[in-house]
């Protein structure tokens, strides 16, 4: 792997709805492997190609990502297909559809995939496998199901779906978010059970789905004192031990946000980075952040895993850019469509309405 071709461990986003030269010379540091969209950028098609036309053009191009798991989490929405939010997966599963439901899921993230690397998106950063609690409100909807094996089954044929239409699936929160009712953007939470009842519950979807094919993992910031003081995001024992080495997991670990608020009492943001990189995460986010806490980090942290780079290096699209017309006109983009259009038919005739 060539210098041009090493991808850095920190992920920005971008301060502003456009790329600017300052910014540009800042996401060229070695330092940083990737761009993170928000929904500023959601401008239409033809402005979000510009945007990704002039990231390319960066001495070193860089994974681009962006939270598309469906539902009210979308940040790319015009011009692009309308995903449904994974709790309807799941309610389908309950119902007694799951065959169904596995279905749709696949159509559903191969859509997902297929549309975002059509504009050379790397990442969709999906599908949520945090099991269903009522406690926690930040996931609401955005979960599939309270049992794990239905949300490994779910999840397992949405990641199928992103991998055939180009995308490497992220599962995430590891090692469970639903366990807590707080959100880690705002405060920091904690999980008390122990490792045994994650291992029963939580760490299902995980141990099922990990070894079906290319994937990454993203951490959350919850900590689980019987196992760790430390959030799951900058410990090596949820990385490393349990991550790594009981559950077999080879690919890029992501650490989620290192700009919330749960991580508040950990340091600055070039310290809680170099903890989460201690820890064994290879990609760490880091989203608005003052200008000079942005420099900081790009100073401060040097790069120097090959295997971690690789790993990094692993998780560029295996799409290609294309027009868009060009992929709808493919039969199987119409019938993902159709897929979807069914549920939503199905799920209004079963609404009885206000």
């Amino acid at each position: 792997m060539s210098t041009a071709e090493t991808l850095g461990p920190l992920v920005f986003d971008l301060a502003g709805e456009d790329l600017g030269p300052e910014e540009a010379e800042l996401l060229s540091s070695p330092a940083v492997g990737g761009v993170v969209l928000f929904d500023r950028h959601d401008r239409g098609p033809e402005a979000l190609r510009a945007l990704l036309a002039r990231l390319r053009l960066l001495r070193r191009p860089l994974l681009v990502a962006v939270d598309q798991e469906g539902g009210r989490i979308q940040r790319l929405r015009r011009g692009l297909t309308p995903l449904p939010s994974p709790g309807v997966f799941g309610a389908e599963a309950k119902r007694g559809r799951l065959a169904y439901a596995r279905r749709a899921a696949a159509a559903a993230g191969w859509l997902a995939a297929s549309e975002l690397a059509a504009f050379g998106i790397d990442l969709a950063f999906a599908p949520v496998v945090d099991l269903t609690a009522p406690s926690s409100l930040v996931l609401a909807g955005r979960t599939i199901a309270p049992d794990p094996e239905t949300v490994a089954l779910v999840a397992g044929a949405y990641a199928e779906g992103l991998r055939r239409g180009g995308l490497a699936p992220v599962f995430k929160h590891f090692p469970g978010h639903g366990g807590v009712a707080a959100d880690t953007h705002l405060t920091a939470a904690q999980d008390m059970r122990t490792l045994a009842e994650f291992e029963a519950h939580d760490l299902v979807p995980y141990r099922l789905l990990l070894g079906a094919g290319p994937a990454a993992v993203m951490t959350a910031h919850v900590t689980v004192p019987q196992v760790d003081t430390r959030p799951a995001s900058l410990s090596p024992v949820w990385n490393r031990t349990v991550l790594r080495e009981r559950l077999g997991f080879c690919g890029a670990i992501v650490c989620d946000d290192i700009a919330m608020e749960a991580l508040a009492a950990y340091g600055d943001p070039l310290a809680r980075a170099q903890s989460a990189l201690a820890a064994g995460a290879d990609l760490v986010l880091a989203c608005h952040l003052r200008p000079g806490d942005r420099a900081r980090l790009c100073d401060g942290l040097r790069p120097e895993d090959p295997a971690s780079a690789a790993r990094r290096a692993a998780l560029r699209s295996a799409g290609r850019p294309r027009a868009l017309r060009s992929l709808r006109a493919e039969p199987q983009w119409r019938r993902a469509r159709r897929i979807l259009a069914g549920l939503e038919r199905r799920l209004a005739e079963e609404d009885p309405g206000p």
